[in-house]
């Protein structure tokens, strides 16, 4: 994904009314009616902006590295612009039980 298509026209953004679940730390100690998202266009350097998706009241804005997460997930699959889709802030526990982060160590590492 390039660079710029993450500061195209709002109108031009295929990010724009994507559904996101908010589960980031700040969502749990203020959280806005469900924690439901919906992403709009962004202002200023701000690539888009989250509003809730009942009462439309300011949830933040998208960091740029979701943004793009997200885009390159749309042009692989476009059928996951009708997903619900989680936004972290910290590591977030698979169905497995696992972080999704490697928690192996080598012989002689000490926790």
């Amino acid at each position: 994904m390039m660079q710029h298509e993450l500061f195209a026209p709002p109108e031009a953004s295929p990010l724009n009314g994507l559904k996101l679940k908010l589960e980031r730390q700040v969502d749990g100690e203020k959280g806005c009616c469900r924690n439901f998202a919906v992403i709009h266009a962004g202002k200023g350097p701000h690539v888009a902006e989250l509003r809730c998706a009942n009462c439309r009241a300011h949830r933040g804005w998208l960091p740029k590295q979701a943004a793009s997460w997200l885009l390159n997930v749309l042009a692989v699959w476009p059928e996951a612009r009708t997903d619900v889709h989680v936004i972290r802030d910290v590591p977030g526990t698979s169905a497995r039980g696992g972080t999704g982060q490697s928690q192996a160590r080598g012989r002689g590492e000490q926790k």
